[in-house]
Parts: structure tokens; C-alpha cells; sequence
């Protein structure tokens, strides 16, 4: 289109529900990118992906709701695995701290 000639296309309005969902995913795509970048057990990222992708499942339209019911799988299954990491880093803490004191006790 040339720049003389205005354009008579109606414009599309985007409804407030939809701007929330597409900021809920866009913060849940960015806890989920950070959650798998930090070099520990926090299963907080988590947390917060699987409330964006909530707020995104009850404002979106057909196509956000899949796709923020993907994320919300993706974070429970994250969220589980870090918490079951968390508890086995426990566990072996736990072991060795055991294991040290038996090798601090004098031999009998």
C-alpha cells in the first residue's frame, strides 16, 4: 500500500481478558526459561509458572488455553521433579552426615 492512500480497514480490538493471557504466558515462558537456566533446586519458578498458567487458562481464548494447559503440565512435572531432587539431596545429606559420625566414634 502506498503511504497516500489511507487505510479504511477496521481494526481489530484486542479484549483486556486476551492481553492478560498473552502477559501471563509470556511471564510463564520466561519462569520456565529461568527454572531450567539456574543451577540449583528452586522449585519456586515453578510456582509461579503454574499461576501464570492458570490466569492464562481463565482469560484466553481457544488457542491460549491450550497452550497455557501444556504450561501448566509443564510446570507441575517440573515443580515434582525438583521437589523429588530436593528430597534425595536430603537423603544423601543426611547419609553422610551419619556416615561422619560413625567415622568420628572410636573403634571398639
Amino acid at each position: 500500500m502506498s503511504p497516500d492512500v489511507p487505510d479504511n480497514r477496521p481494526k481489530r480490538k484486542v479484549p483486556p481478558r486476551q492481553r492478560v493471557a498473552d502477559a501471563a504466558i509470556i511471564l510463564a515462558l520466561v519462569a520456565l526459561f529461568g527454572g531450567a537456566t539456574v543451577l540449583c533446586s528452586c522449585p519456586g519458578f515453578f510456582v509461579v509458572m503454574a499461576v501464570c498458567a492458570v490466569v492464562a487458562l481463565v482469560c484466553g481464548s481457544r488457542l491460549q488455553r491450550l497452550f497455557s494447559a501444556a504450561l501448566l503440565l509443564a510446570a507441575v512435572a517440573g515443580f515434582i521433579h525438583e521437589f523429588r531432587a530436593l528430597r534425595a539431596e536430603q537423603h544423601m545429606a543426611e547419609q553422610v552426615r551419619r556416615i561422619h559420625e560413625r567415622a568420628k566414634q572410636p573403634n571398639q
